[in-house]
């Protein structure tokens, strides 16, 4: 077993953004892939009682330059949000399951902003 460390190159973040989202829409079907599952999750802990329920909100301001996405489901616990928004292709998320599964559809975003919040 070799002891030497693992290097990852410069152009990781661009294969993981433009060169798999090569259209700026697919922003949105990630991040509401993310919300869906979110709110699929709340259901499965009980949190809601019927799926309609969740709540999936977009912004769209052109005059200021961003787009806003949120849902009212389970989110991310604070504790783990460090380690699971650094993470790179790392999901715990079922593919059988789970719209979003590969643990990449979040950074779809940086190829297409100047900041990513």
């Amino acid at each position: 077993m070799s002891t030497e460390p693992v290097v990852i190159g410069k152009n990781i973040i661009e294969i993981l953004t433009t060169g798999m989202y090569d259209n700026p829409l697919v922003i949105y079907r990630e991040y509401v892939q993310n919300s869906v599952d979110a709110i699929n999750q709340a259901l499965s802990l009980e949190l809601f009682q019927d799926v309609r329920e969740g709540e999936i909100n977009i912004t769209v301001n052109p005059e200021k330059k961003y787009i806003e996405f949120y849902d009212n489901a389970t989110g991310i616990p604070a504790k783990s949000s460090w380690n699971l928004l650094t993470s790179i292709a790392d999901s715990t998320k079922d593919r059988n399951k789970h719209l979003g599964f590969r643990g990449i559809g979040r950074l779809a975003g940086l190829a297409y902003c100047e900041k990513l919040t």
